[in-house]
């Protein structure tokens, strides 16, 4: 089971646990082989804490969503297309020795094009864009 770091406690009006560091390893340290951590780039962005989050978690993390965000709400931006570190983030992830699993999570409902576009523009595998952006 993965779990995903989230938004700050009272974003939107909502209640959610899990955005700190301390508060997903207080849940993975039950020492349960199937307890993972799912790293969501645009929610660490909008947290702050990439960098924490991917660093304290280094041994369970198990799966990356790909999101992108202008630091401030849930966009769900277009992988490279918002503020996200993700140069940063991919050296991090590297650091850790992740093999895990990636996906893309975008908002396309009304409009595909932007998807599309994104999918084109980088039509290579995520381990090419993690050596395409250690190699710079």
């Amino acid at each position: 089971m993965n779990l995903e770091n989230r938004d700050a406690y009272d974003y939107c009006n909502c209640i959610e646990i899990l955005s700190e560091p301390w508060e997903l390893i207080g849940v993975l340290s039950l020492d349960s082989p199937s307890l993972k951590f799912c790293f969501d780039t645009g929610q660490g962005n909008m947290m702050n804490n990439s960098e924490a989050l991917l660093q304290e978690l280094a041994p369970w993390l198990n799966y990356v969503h790909l999101a992108d965000n202008g630091g401030e709400h849930d966009d769900h931006f277009m992988f490279r297309e918002g503020s996200v570190a993700s140069d940063r983030d991919f050296q991090l992830m590297q650091d850790a020795g992740f093999d895990g699993g990636f996906c893309y999570r975008v908002s396309c409902r009304k409009n595909r094009q932007p998807f599309d576009k994104c999918v084109q523009k980088n039509s290579g595998s995520v381990e090419s864009w993690m050596r395409q952006t250690i190699e710079r």
